[in-house]
């Protein structure tokens, strides 16, 4: 009898440290999934943002409407914002730990789990976290590319949709799991007010597993049909791989006029070559395009309006010309420097320099005459504004021949012909 009451007293015992070994358990896997849905239900926000700005920057380049420099810039600089907000909430979040065990295993496969579900709720974080950042680096390089189409901008739309489908997957697979546990075990995760709490009340009052199983697949087809849309839009695309090409190869080439706003004279010559190189070279889809000051809005801007022309003159100019006359200002010594140093790191732009003949030169003009004499460059002496006219035509048209034969060799290269 004693032996017996000994033994029954022992799986007592065991009985109770299993229950207890199994509310543990059952807290610890509640916890990473509920951090899962936190973050997903996060990024599907932050997410939801970017996707907003997008389609009022596609309705804009849908309607015909002239994309300008500022549109670009405010749709990139939300996307960079959205993007450190994201890396912000990834970083402040807690990074659970899931360590599996044979007894783990026991208690996970009573509630009809297994390790790897369990790190699959650990993973999810990583993979959407990854996923969005990747999204946002696509759409930026899109902005960055100087032929803005409204099939690039269709293809990023459908990226961040695509994601929300496939978060949303996510988000109904980690509250499967959730459903897995009992009504006892959810009720013991809500009274131990964590630092992470986030249970639905739908789950906490009720379960629905089957129905959490059907949406996700729900979501999973509406992801694989956007996917589908776009595989049978490229099929049904009529256009022949030459289009094709032309529209890949299309060379938007921007030149920008520094120099005194006093120098309205040599701008109105500078418009002038550009418009009829413009008209020579886009048959053969090479797009030249003249910007100066003027190009600019004119309304206070913060760090003032020069910021703007030096971000302009470092990121998106393909060649700066200077044009000086009689002095140089100290702003145009400052660009001419500006993108001294970005041809010296970038290889671009390129940079002209024509400085009209005056019988003395001021000190600030021999500073950059010295300085270019000191990058082993040269600049150009003009008389008057026709030959200054004449030495703009001749090196631009050189620079839009040199381009024209690049892309000509990269076609080539890519069509796989001569």
């Amino acid at each position: 009898m004693t032996t017996i009451i000994t033994i029954i007293a022992l799986l007592v015992i065991i009985i109770v440290c299993f229950v207890l070994y199994e509310r543990i358990v059952c807290k610890e896997v509640c916890a990473i999934f509920c951090n899962s849905l936190v973050f997903i239900d996060q990024l599907c926000g932050i997410n939801n943002d970017i996707l907003k700005a997008w389609r009022k920057y596609g309705l804009k380049l849908a309607s015909s409407e002239a994309i300008g420099f500022y549109d670009i810039k405010s749709v990139k600089d939300e996307l960079r914002f959205r993007k450190k907000e994201a890396s912000e909430l990834y970083k402040n979040m807690i990074h659970l730990n899931y360590k599996p065990s044979v007894m783990k295993s026991i208690v996970l496969a009573r509630h009809k789990l297994n390790h790897q579900e369990v790190k699959a709720g650990i993973d999810i974080v990583n993979y959407s976290y990854d996923e969005l950042l990747t999204n946002i680096d696509f759409l930026i390089s899109v902005l960055d590319e100087k032929t803005k189409t409204i099939s690039m901008w269709s293809f990023g739309e459908k990226r961040l949709v695509c994601f929300q489908h496939e978060s949303n997957m996510l988000f109904y697979g980690v509250l499967e799991g959730i459903c897995s546990f009992s009504q006892s075990t959810l009720d013991i995760y809500e009274q131990q007010k964590p630092r992470i709490k986030y249970l639905p009340t739908d789950i906490g009052l009720k379960k629905r597993k089957a129905d959490y199983v059907q949406f996700q697949e729900i979501e999973a087809q509406k992801a694989e049909n956007l996917l589908k849309t776009v595989s049978d839009q490229l099929v049904q695309d009529e256009m022949s791989i030459a289009n094709l090409a032309s529209i890949l190869f299309r060379k938007d080439l921007y030149f920008f006029i520094a120099g005194s706003k006093a120098l309205q004279t040599e701008r109105d010559l500078f418009s002038n070559v550009i418009n009829q190189l413009q008209t020579k070279w886009a048959p053969k889809n090479i797009f030249a395009y003249g910007i100066s000051y003027q190009n600019f809005q004119h309304e206070f801007t913060i760090g003032g309006q020069q910021v703007e022309y030096n971000e302009f003159i470092q990121k998106h100019a393909d060649a700066v010309i200077f044009v000086i006359s009689g002095d140089v200002g100290s702003i145009t010594l400052e660009e001419f420097q500006l993108a001294m140093e970005t041809f010296k790191t970038y290889k671009r732009p390129t940079i002209y320099v024509y400085s009209k003949t005056v019988e003395t030169i001021s000190d600030r003009i021999r500073q950059m005459h010295d300085q270019i004499n000191k990058e082993n460059q040269y600049w150009q002496d003009f008389a008057n504004n026709n030959e200054l006219r004449l030495m703009i035509q001749n090196d631009l048209s050189d620079y839009l021949q040199k381009t024209f034969e690049e892309m000509i060799q990269k076609q080539k290269e890519v069509l796989g012909h001569d």
